[in-house]
């Protein structure tokens, strides 16, 4: 179920009270009047649809993931209807917040930035059952006082589409003018200060003026890409280096496969620090062998899946010299995607991640 008034509030006016992507069903809740302006009574209004549509179909309980609007819409509904009530924490709002404005003063001591905190943090006491994406994440959870026994992990998944794929890359790398012998780096991201590409650029150039070049393949886009455009133009890379923006989805998986050597270039912070990206698993899964800053959201998948190196974070000669290492051993490519592969079709599927959800919805009597 949608939000109240999503997808028309996005611009999309003809749209329906069902839609099905893929197999998946969507219920909109849409309603015949314009949402209320302020923000209580939207919240009161969301609520009322919501529980229109609960006691018409009886689910077994209510799943709202982050941010807290949602949570506490479906905190109201669980407690008018008698259902239990699970809340997904796929981040932390505030702390993702502070990564994009952490620059100005006194930014973690904003009304906005502890306001955040302070709702979500309600709702996730509010809650029956917490999941989140990885044990780092769940520790910041248990710290703020939720019941250990009411936190789980249920971490990323990918579709076996990536796992299946046989794709390789070279119907992309034809398109961008890449050779087949040409090393190519790079990553699938959207370009915020706190995923660090700087350090890559930095660390690509580094390699060029040793005589080492190397193609860099930053695919999508965001509030940096001025700044890394402006970088790449400066560094001597300018060459080598492709920024194709944003691609079709269903395309993902020939971009991932275009890339040697998969690049998670995080910086230190806190976000990073606590929560699990998605793209990794992705690139594992594709066979790609990962390059990845050693920050705790990170090191929560490359230590238990073999599946590449963690480098020093923000320093662009630890990442130059991870790159020529890479470059330099194909046989340590192919173990690290090799074991990357099988670790996510262990344990990184979605039917072995809703597996996860199942016996912790069963746990609250709700099947």
């Amino acid at each position: 179920v949608t939000r109240l008034g999503y997808p028309v509030t996005v611009g999309h006016l003809t749209a329906g009270a069902f839609d099905r992507v893929g197999t998946v069903p969507y219920h909109r809740l849409l309603p015949l009047t314009p949402l209320p302006a302020h923000p209580v009574a939207a919240l009161r209004a969301h609520a009322t649809a919501l529980e229109g549509f609960v006691r018409s179909t009886r689910p077994a309980l209510l799943h709202a993931a982050t941010n807290h609007l949602n949570g506490r819409v479906a905190h109201e509904v669980a407690r008018r209807t008698g259902l239990a009530f699970a809340y997904e924490v796929r981040g932390f709002l505030e702390d993702s917040w502070l990564a994009r404005h952490g620059d100005q003063p006194g930014a973690p001591a904003t009304d906005n930035y502890l306001r955040t905190r302070e709702v979500e943090t309600w709702v996730m006491h509010q809650a029956d059952l917490v999941t989140t994406l990885g044990d780092a994440m769940r520790v910041e959870i248990i710290d703020r006082g939720v019941n250990p026994d009411r936190v789980v992990v249920v971490p990323n998944g990918v579709d076996s589409r990536f796992l299946d794929s046989d794709d390789d890359g070279s119907v992309v790398r034809a398109r961008l003018g890449i050779r087949p012998d040409e090393f190519t780096v790079g990553l699938i991201s959207t370009f915020f200060d706190h995923e660090g590409i700087p350090t890559l650029i930095e660390a690509v150039s580094l390699l060029a003026r040793d005589g080492l070049p190397m193609r860099l393949l930053l695919v999508g886009d965001g509030p940096q890409r001025e700044s890394l455009e402006r970088q790449i133009a400066s560094s001597g890379v300018a060459s080598t280096a492709l920024l194709p923006g944003w691609v079709p989805f269903d395309e993902i998986p020939s971009w991932y496969a275009a890339l040697d050597v998969f690049c998670v270039p995080r910086i230190r912070s806190r976000v990073t620090e606590l929560v699990s990206p998605l793209k990794p698993i992705e690139a594992m899964a594709m066979r790609r062998p990962l390059l990845a800053s050693d920050v705790g959201g990170l090191r929560e998948v490359i230590e238990p899946s073999g599946g590449g190196l963690l480098v020093a974070p923000d320093d662009p000669e630890a990442w130059a010299n991870a790159l020529r290492e890479a470059h330099s051993d194909e046989g340590a490519r192919r173990r690290w995607g090799d074991s990357g592969h099988a670790w996510v079709a262990r344990h990184r599927t979605w039917t072995a991640v809703a597996e996860i959800d199942r016996a912790a919805y069963e746990r609250l009597g709700a099947t």
